[in-house]
């Protein structure tokens, strides 16, 4: 945020902006779903780029950059697998409800 509005600043006046930020606050914020998942009775699993309660959400390979897919909800999976002409997979019981996609993790990852 404070280098959106420094830059937002920049194009108004044309002057520079000193942005400051801690470490420890961004590592903290990284930690969010982990943390909560570990203090609410359950366990953190390690997800490199990807996120411990929502899937797909993950950086994956394609024929020429990797891509980040951030799907929040279960429409988006349904359209996102109608649109790489996977309509099957949308429609697959096993990932009916992102609750089922976390359970399946590897299975979505795999297929898209």
């Amino acid at each position: 945020m404070g280098i959106l509005l420094a830059l937002l600043e920049r194009n108004r006046s044309g002057k520079g902006q000193q942005v400051e930020v801690t470490l420890h606050d961004t590592a903290i914020a990284m930690l969010h779903p982990h943390a909560s998942n570990v203090l609410n009775g359950g366990r953190a699993i390690h997800t490199c780029n990807g996120h411990p309660n929502i899937v797909p959400y993950d950086r994956f390979p394609t024929g020429t950059v990797p891509l980040f897919l951030a799907v929040g909800n279960d429409r988006q999976f349904r359209t996102l697998c109608t649109e790489l002409g996977l309509a099957d997979l949308g429609a697959d019981a096993r990932f009916r409800s992102n609750g089922y996609r976390v359970v399946n993790r590897e299975a979505p990852r795999a297929a898209l």
